[in-house]
């Protein structure tokens, strides 16, 4: 019997996107030379280029979100490092097959 993967809802990048997000939004981030933006941006982005979904899926998330993140003013108050975590994930979840012994019925 095949082994199911399924995707696991990742704890310690959305846990990082949220506490950038949280500098970002208390100002502490200027105050720290964007280096939380930059550590930030590099962790995700090799968690991004790790999933080797599509060229398109994580990777374009992951540029938008960097420049929505460099512009100033925008960027310090979306959270935009923790939605595009979340995309990421459901989009990846969604894209799963169905596991042998289920079957989807129709809502009338």
């Amino acid at each position: 019997m095949p082994e199911e993967t399924t995707a696991k809802f990742p704890k310690i990048i959305f846990s990082l996107a949220l506490l950038n997000d949280i500098l970002d939004y208390a100002g502490a981030d200027l105050a720290l030379f964007r280096i939380p933006d930059l550590i930030t941006a590099a962790v995700l982005g090799d968690w991004c280029f790790s999933k080797g979904i599509k060229k398109t899926d994580p990777t374009l998330r992951y540029v938008t979100a960097l420049l929505v993140e460099l512009m100033p003013f925008l960027g310090d108050f979306f959270p935009t490092w923790t939605i595009m975590v979340l995309i990421t994930y459901f989009k990846q979840k969604s894209k799963q097959p169905i596991p042998h012994g289920r079957s989807i019925q129709k809502v009338k």
